[in-house]
């Protein structure tokens, strides 16, 4: 059994170096921009990041600091994946591994950046809490980070309340959190004009680059749109299916506590297929549902049965065999076959995109 233990952590590390030389690259300029605006710029929505590395003045501008705050966001989430799969079973490393090895192992290093990886890891510090007031607290926040929050996190965090018999709490603490959206979309959800445009003027006058002028375009317009569209496609079909087989498994294994435990669970692994009604980008967006799944499969107590490991791992392996996720900025996956180039890529490919500046 200790053979068994010491070859499959050993399986999980591989796993990691193969998902890190397919994916990896710099944060782009797009997403640096998520950690910029703040409260004192004239924004609300999406304004906590910026806020807080506020005190760093004109530094909060610099594309490397910025980079480096989100490569340690990167690595903190990395760190806490591998660190509870090396200490857990095999059902749990073996998932762990298929993750990681699959097209989401890739896409995890190269959505270095995008704040969803920041919010699990508030979500994190929200299931650690005992105190859950404090929980309610971090959760309330993470919708000022990013509204995507009531479609990815939160769901989780209130699933977990209900699997953990604190149904009460998850009934007082969702419809509070329902309020703190309603705020930010019936009060916030655009910025004036005149600090939009003094923010990209002082981006550009303390730093080497121009700024991506249409990530503050959100700002500019209401959530209220044109009527909401369905942006997955056929070319989706294989990765949708995976991840609703995927998340219809998990909540399977809840079903021996109750239907209500299920259904909250499937709801939380499914929500963030609902941002498929709003943007393009549905590659993120069928990653995140996945991720939801895997995350309650691995983290939730009792939650990968035998049955219901088997059944995910084999539709994990088969994703990883057929399946693939879009890259932004017309990167691409590196090809694992023939073989991975990875002296190559530690030697050459690593440093020279560590560092370039990115295109877009």
């Amino acid at each position: 059994m200790k053979k068994l233990t010491a070859a499959a952590n050993a399986g999980l590390i591989l796993c990691l170096v193969i998902a890190l030389y397919v994916g990896f690259r710099l944060p782009n300029r797009w997403s640096v921009n998520y950690y910029i605006p703040s409260v004192f710029d004239g924004f609300w929505r999406r304004s906590l990041l910026g806020t807080l590395l506020y005190p760093f003045g004109a530094l909060r501008f610099d594309y490397h600091f910025v980079a480096a705050v989100q490569a340690l966001v990167l690595l903190a989430l990395v760190a806490l994946l591998m660190a509870h799969a090396l200490r857990s079973g095999l059902r749990i490393k073996l998932l762990t591994m298929l993750f990681l090895i699959g097209p989401a192992g890739g896409y995890v290093f190269h959505e270095v950046g995008y704040v969803e990886q920041l919010l699990y890891l508030m979500l994190l510090t929200a299931l650690a809490f005992s105190d859950k007031r404090l929980s309610f607290v971090l959760m309330a926040l993470s919708l000022f980070v990013h509204e995507m929050a009531a479609f990815t996190v939160i769901p989780i965090y209130l699933a977990s309340l209900v699997v953990a018999r604190r149904t009460r709490t998850a009934i007082l603490h969702g419809p509070m959190l329902v309020a703190v959206f309603a705020v930010i979309y019936l009060f916030f959800q655009t910025a004036d004009p005149a600090h939009i445009d003094g923010l990209l003027q002082a981006i550009k006058a303390n730093t080497g680059y121009i700024p991506r002028a249409d990530y503050y375009d959100v700002f500019r317009h209401q959530l209220i749109g044109p009527e909401p569209q369905i942006y997955f496609t056929v070319a989706d079909w294989y990765r949708l299916a995976t991840v609703i087989a995927i998340a219809l498994l998990t909540a399977l294994a809840f079903m021996r506590e109750s239907v209500f435990d299920a259904a909250c669970i499937l709801v939380a692994c499914l929500a963030p297929l609902a941002m498929g009604l709003l943007g393009w980008d549905t590659s993120r967006f069928t990653f995140l549902s996945l991720c939801a799944s895997v995350f309650v499969l691995v983290l939730f107590r009792d939650a990968a049965s035998a049955v219901v490991s088997g059944a995910v791992s084999a539709l994990l392996l088969a994703f990883a065999l057929f399946g693939y996720f879009v890259y932004f900025d017309d990167y691409q996956p590196r090809p694992l076959l023939p073989y991975p180039k990875l002296v190559g890529f530690l030697t050459n490919d690593l440093p020279a995109e560590i560092g370039k500046m990115p295109r877009q």
